[in-house]
């Protein structure tokens, strides 16, 4: 039997240095090689200042699970920074029978600096059932801000003889969006004050208010935030027990709508990614749409769910001049998704819906509405 060869990649420097037009905002790449920002627009983006870094080793094959091999591997946090929203596990091989790329979420809890994460990828199905012998993995993160760009956060580490991929440097266009929303750059070794979960105006943009005279505040001026601390939940729907827990919203503005990203799952269409919207931009190239009529703004969703979420409808209600909304005047959305046989209502009790509390991995697995507290 030929054993599988692990290899920590990219360690050592090389490459690319610290120049470009984002120069003044890049982090720590633990000394991996970094890639010019020309020609490489598929790589990730190089970490930013006040992200943190970590370390990869031991990549091996896991115990069996639904059928499936899985992965393991050792993880240490050598550079503390403001640990982004959404971190994930990305998980590549050019085996004919895998999916080009996967990501699969990655948490840990506050304070918790090493440990061992095993994912379940979807690496075949039938008789497909085992890890491919080439397989990469890195950490990368991505920030609701920018949800066309990553940032990878770790080495690469791999298995056998596959590629592996290096972070690049930004594009003047890429450093333009990134400092409207987090301001100048750090001037010492301090992380910069604006943190991933928390988006800055820019000094000159029009304020916005919840009012149905300006209820599409401009683009940039409201994204999600991590959500803990306010509004109330509803019910689930879906599997509630699968995923890692992902709550965003804002609780001071109108929600627009929603991008999404459709995924598989058991041979069926589901989401993916579902981001709260609350300004009337266009969403990335690789999410569709769904937004109110001017005058308008979420009230709640109905989601068609089985064991994962296939689909939702937006309920939309006219909005007050006060900020409240009109349930005498509402409307229910196109589908965003697919549908499911009994679609479940989740609010829509005449309050505003301010975000979404998700169970993500590779698709969602349930999700509740973040409503107006009573």
């Amino acid at each position: 039997m030929v054993g599988l060869l692990v290899v920590a990649v990219g360690l050592g420097g090389g490459g690319c240095k610290d120049s470009g037009p984002g120069a003044a905002y890049y982090g720590d790449q633990g000394g991996e090689k970094v890639l010019s920002a020309e020609g490489n627009g598929k790589n990730p983006l190089r970490a930013r200042k006040e992200q943190p870094f970590f370390k990869l080793k031991n990549l091996r094959k896991g115990g069996r699970k639904f059928g499936k091999e899985s992965l393991s591997v050792d993880w240490e946090e050598t550079k503390t920074g403001e640990r982004p929203q959404s971190m994930f596990m990305v998980v590549k091989s050019p085996d004919k029978h895998f999916r080009a790329s996967q990501e699969v979420s990655f948490r840990a809890a506050p304070g918790e600096k090493s440990g061992t994460v095993t994912l379940e990828v979807a690496f075949g199905a039938g008789s497909m059932a085992d890890m491919p012998v080439d397989v990469e993995l890195y950490l990368a993160a991505r920030n609701f801000q920018w949800s066309d760009l990553s940032f990878k956060l770790s080495n690469s580490v791999k298995l056998g003889s596959a590629e592996y991929t290096y972070a690049r440097n930004w594009t003047e266009q890429e450093t333009e969006r990134i400092a409207k929303v987090i301001g100048p750059p750090a001037t010492t070794g301090a992380a910069a004050t604006a943190t991933a979960g928390t988006a800055k105006t820019p000094p000159n943009a029009p304020a916005a208010t919840a009012t149905a005279a300006n209820n599409n505040p401009a683009p940039g001026s409201s994204t999600p935030q991590l959500a803990a601390d306010f509004g109330e939940d509803t019910a689930w729907a879906g599997n509630p027990s699968g995923g890692s827990p992902q709550r965003t919203g804002d609780k001071d503005k109108p929600l627009l709508g929603f991008n999404y990203r459709m995924g598989d799952w058991a041979g069926g269409p589901c989401l993916a990614k579902l981001i709260p919207v609350f300004s009337n931009s266009t969403p990335p190239s690789d999410q569709k749409q769904v937004l109110a009529k001017p005058g308008y703004a979420a009230a709640g969703l109905q989601v068609h769910a089985d064991t994962v979420v296939r689909g939702v409808q937006v309920i939309f209600m006219k909005l007050n001049a006060d900020g409240t909304l009109n349930p005498a005047d509402s409307y229910v959305s196109e589908i965003a998704g697919a549908t499911s046989a009994t679609p479940q209502k989740l609010g829509g009790d005449g309050r505003r819906m301010v975000g979404v509390h998700l169970r993500q991995g590779l698709i969602i697995d349930a999700l509740a509405v973040v409503m107006q507290k009573r």
